[in-house]
């Protein structure tokens, strides 16, 4: 299936072994790809190589920085110091690379006066085929897990090869790069001390590709929800971190509404982590370029300290605001987005409040090293003194069940996964069964428990509860797969746990009643499984149907691991 979205463009899978992509008019398999594949890198290696000949446009080095097989580059400036100076990590938008965004948003001129390093990733076409940040896929949206991962881990190889402080590094991204450095701020604010947004969305937006349409026209979840989902998704290393965002009035690609949500998502998000700045902009301020565009200022304020800043300018459609026109995307006319974002964040590093304490996070899969320690700089004296910390909304977890005592599955890991590439997946919908015209076990559930919340005190019997909430066709009951660990090499749901391998397969069955809830006893030589979780630390569970195909579909869904008490849960007693 092939789709347009404005400047998005999307690609779907048409089944198991070939790919149909969009360019212009025509959709075209993946065999005539590789060739178009072939002549975008040739043209990239070409620009990178003249970029390295006129390098002196500049006063440093543009160095190419080859990592996960990806073309990234580096701009290290003639003053830079190592031990002192910082990092800017830039992701551009779709159907750019590193050469076009680094013309376009000029950051090398602006490291040149503060003196730090510019890291510049790829996303090439062989992740996504217009080289868009995949913003709306969920293993996309997860610390230790998809690009966000990447994006740090690339990040701590360039701190680490030129010793740059870790009390400097940021993040900005244009377009579908802006969506991907808000999920980066938020999975990773251990790394990153600000993140900049042009043109973006909040917090996971969408987890899927009709979803990115809606929500680029008509905004994304409540910026509430967002912030939450946004501070839980650091697994614990949530800090407050200054926020930059620019967004055009006349931005008709990814709709104005996405720049206000991107504001109060992080005000929320701060929140949590620390802060206490209110729900309305603490000043407001009107200003113009010269000869150019004007705009709103708003700040949202503690004691003084801006933690959150979003500029509206007028008339910009999508862009990268006061570019330069030898980059796409750009709008020369507007304020220079580059040296307004790296003064802003320079700015309030030197007094960013002590971060709140954070419940000690759940085992990541996946960690991302510590970047290397640096020494402290001075205090500054406008120091924000630390909020009292606030709670995690998240469910505190069981350390020892008590007699029939619930344990409740993962968010982020809960979820179903789809019998081909085209029938998805997701972390938000739990469902189980088929999609008629006479398929079989279309979708099947995954759920996922954490092991160590099933403590260390003595229950001899379990019991799996699920709490319906639709159900149409003829299923009877649903078999269950156990796995102790993870069916893949991360618990998140990725859409490849359909056909891994589990550790007991079609252990015990829950029949399909009526009742309230279902429920079903695990077998007792079953129960080892949910002591040994192995390094992932996990137990999970993999549901399919049982049921007689037929032209109407058979499916069945559950409440997901948002939905508090009714969340899947293991029943220990």
């Amino acid at each position: 299936v092939c789709l347009e979205t404005g400047g998005f463009h999307f690609v779907q899978y048409a089944d198991l072994t070939r790919k149909v992509y969009w360019i212009g008019d025509f959709c075209f398999t993946s065999i005539f790809s590789y060739s178009l594949r072939f002549l975008d890198k040739m043209i990239r290696a070409v620009a990178t190589f003249a970029l390295l000949l006129v390098g002196t446009a500049f006063a440093g080095q543009v160095i190419q920085f080859p990592f996960d097989n990806r073309d990234n580059l580096v701009y290290v400036p003639s003053n830079f110091q190592p031990g002192v100076g910082g990092l800017f990590v830039m992701l551009h938008g779709c159907t750019q690379d590193p050469q076009d965004f680094m013309a376009g948003t000029q950051m090398n001129t602006i490291a040149d006066k503060y003196g730090f390093v510019v890291l510049y990733p790829e996303q090439p076409s062989s992740a996504n085929i217009n080289k868009c940040w995949n913003w709306f896929m969920s293993q996309d949206q997860q610390r230790g897990s998809g690009e966000p991962q990447l994006i740090a881990e690339m990040t701590q190889a360039v701190m680490q090869k030129y010793n740059v402080n870790a009390k400097y590094v940021f993040v900005a991204g244009l377009s579908a790069g802006a969506a991907q450095s808000v999920i980066v701020g938020a999975t990773y604010p251990d790394i990153f001390a600000g993140a900049g947004v042009a043109s973006g969305l909040e917090y996971a937006a969408a987890t899927s590709v009709l979803e990115a349409y809606t929500v680029m026209r008509e905004g994304g979840p409540n910026p509430s929800t967002a912030g939450q989902n946004a501070f839980q998704a650091s697994q614990g290393k949530a800090r407050p971190i200054a926020v930059f965002i620019t967004h055009g009035t006349a931005d008709t690609i990814v709709y104005p509404v996405n720049g206000g949500q991107v504001a109060k998502q992080w005000v929320a998000t701060n929140n949590l982590a620390g802060t206490q700045l209110p729900s309305s902009p603490s000043n407001k301020t009107q200003a113009q370029k010269p000869g150019g565009r004007s705009y709103t200022i708003e700040d949202y304020n503690q004691n003084g300290q801006t933690f959150v800043r979003f500029l509206k300018i007028e008339g910009m459609p999508h862009a990268w605001s006061g570019g330069s026109s030898q980059g796409t995307y750009t709008d020369p006319s507007g304020p220079d987005a580059s040296a307004m974002i790296a003064q802003y964040f320079f700015s309030f590093v030197g007094n960013v409040p002590t971060p709140s304490p954070q419940p000690t996070p759940a085992p990541n899969p996946s960690p991302v090293p510590s970047p290397v320690p640096v020494p402290t700089p001075a205090p500054n004296p406008t120091h924000v003194p630390t909020p009292a910390p606030v709670p995690t909304p998240a469910p505190t977890p069981v350390p020892n069940p008590t007699p029939s005592q619930a344990v409740y599955s993962v968010a982020g890991e809960t979820g179903f996964v789809g019998q081909l590439p085209i029938d998805g997946y997701s972390s938000t919908v739990v469902k189980v069964g088929d999609k008629g015209m006479f398929n079989v076990d279309t979708f099947r559930a995954i759920l996922s428990f954490r092991t160590a919340d099933l403590g260390n005190a003595t229950w001899s019997t379990a019991s799996l509860r699920l709490y319906p909430v639709s159900n149409t066709g003829s299923l009877t009951s649903i078999s269950v797969d156990i796995k102790s660990g993870c069916f893949t090499s991360s618990p998140l749901i990725n859409g490849y746990e359909y056909y891994a391998a589990a550790s007991v397969t079609s252990a015990f069955e829950i029949a399909i009643t009526s009742d309230n809830y279902l429920e079903a006893q695990i077998p007792s030589d079953a129960l080892e499984y949910l002591r040994n979780g192995s390094a992932c630390g996990r137990v999970q569970f993999r549901l399919h149907s049982i049921g007689t195909p037929s032209f109407n579909g058979n499916l069945i869904t559950f409440a997901t691991a948002a939905d508090g008490n009714k969340a899947p849960q293991l029943v220990l007693a």
